[in-house]
């Protein structure tokens, strides 16, 4: 009942906003891609020292509402009509068995065997399941392409780990394991402990059946799964942020140059921290960027025992979303990566906002360590006030609830950070299937 009574408090509050002081843009928070140039060197020993965490638990469902809403109304809309005309241009098409006619019942009946065929059954696979291209003809998903991807870039048997739902586990891991290079891989689950209660219109906690009501708290909910990664250097992406096999390079450059990068700021780091050397740091904040004031000696314990991100940040096409920015908690300014439902309606809040020139792709290399190696917990660094309100539909009902502090958000807040420029060509994220055309 204390939990229940906190996460009440919580959705009713408004202490999770953050107050902007200003975008993060090249030369005031953002290092220019120039930079990774420099460092995009072959990895060598620091191969063995990484390892990939890609969140996998997701659902593929989202990808498909246009095909749910065509069964709902009986009614073609524009993404449908698109879907079924390039229908043989989908990787998953072969797999379809049946009548594939163009009329109306033909068409509804292959929208409900991709989402509720034995054979398919997307409406409930993971989206890292579902096939996102052709290679010579057979189909290749997000979880084999994760492999073939990290395998290019840190060798053979390369280290990787995907947080998964439990009932997908032995499917997704004997999924990976016929397509080889799966001796390195492992597996955990989000702790069903951190799901969030859940409350209705009225703020009272929802129960069903005698039982609360609660969901997922979202992707903070695997800093504990993070923490337990022994690697120096991880690398966080999102399942469905993969290339096709000839359109990678630019990736596989763009992570080399941010693996060293982050391996030769924390070395000069380290060199500058041991010797007491506040002239020098200063001077290396002046290179990197990663404090917005002058460094002094009472800072060196503090840089010494974070673990540290360099971020990469893509260009925005359109509208502005999450994103880096300089803000303000209490009294301490810091670079943070900020969504845009922790920031007021405050037209000065709105104006910062639509300055922004960058988003957060979660395109990020970690040391999970101190700067002499020491591994770190990483629960120090949260600022726990920084949780997200969300709103959603439950089985018919309209509930509230409370996420825990975005992992690369609040969750991350009092970590050395490094925010720098990559290139669009990284970020091909597949939000509806029509993304794969």
């Amino acid at each position: 009942m204390d939990e229940i009574s906190k996460q009440k408090e919580q959705i009713n509050s408004n202490n999770n906003r953050l107050e902007l002081i200003a975008p993060c843009t090249i030369g005031n928070g953002i290092l220019p891609h120039s930079v990774l140039v420099d460092y995009s060197a072959d990895l060598n020993a620091l191969s063995e020292r990484s390892s990939f965490f890609i969140p996998a638990s997701g659902s593929g469902s989202r990808m498909f509402g246009f095909l749910f809403e065509f069964i709902e109304t009986r009614q073609e809309n524009e993404l449908s009509s698109l879907f079924f005309k390039k229908l043989n241009s989908f990787p998953f098409s072969g797999l379809l068995e049946g009548d594939l006619n163009d009329h109306l019942e033909a068409r509804i009946n292959i929208a409900q065997r991709i989402l509720f065929g034995e054979k398919l059954m997307y409406s409930d696979k993971p989206k890292g399941l579902i096939p996102f291209f052709r290679i010579n003809g057979d189909p290749i998903t997000p979880f084999q392409l994760q492999v073939d991807h990290a395998a290019k870039l840190l060798g053979e048997d390369p280290f990787l780990h995907f947080t998964v739902q439990e009932k997908f586990k032995m499917e997704i891991s004997s999924h990976i394991n016929e397509h080889g290079n799966s001796k390195n891989i492992s597996y955990s689950l989000q702790d069903p402990s951190t799901d969030a209660y859940c409350f209705s219109r009225d703020g009272e906690p929802l129960m069903r059946d005698g039982e609360y009501v609660r969901r997922p708290a979202g992707h903070g909910a695997l800093l504990e799964n993070l923490n337990r990664i022994s690697k120096d250097y991880v690398l966080i992406k999102n399942i469905d942020n993969v290339q096709a096999p000839g359109s990678d390079q630019k990736a596989l450059d763009t992570w080399k140059g941010m693996i060293n990068l982050l391996n030769n700021f924390r070395e000069e780091l380290s060199v500058s921290i041991a010797q007491q050397d506040v002239e020098r740091l200063n001077q290396l904040n002046q290179k990197f960027g990663f404090s917005p004031d002058e460094i002094d000696a009472n800072a060196i314990i503090e840089l010494k025992e974070r673990p540290i991100r360099i971020c990469g940040m893509v260009r925005n096409q359109g509208k502005p979303g999450g994103g880096p920015f300089w803000v303000k908690k209490g009294e301490v300014i810091s670079k943070q990566i900020v969504e845009l439902s922790q920031v007021t309606n405050d037209p000065d809040q709105k104006r910062i906002v639509d300055q922004s020139t960058h988003f957060n792709p979660v395109f990020m290399v970690c040391a999970l360590t101190d700067v002499n190696g020491v591994k770190l917990d990483l629960n120090k660094y949260v600022e726990n006030d920084l949780y997200l309100k969300v709103t959603k539909q439950d089985n018919g009902d309209i509930v509230h609830y409370r996420e825990l502090p975005g992992l690369w958000n609040g969750s991350m807040h009092y970590w050395t950070t490094l925010f720098v420029e990559v290139p669009e060509e990284v970020f091909t994220p597949v939000k509806t299937a029509i993304d794969l055309l």
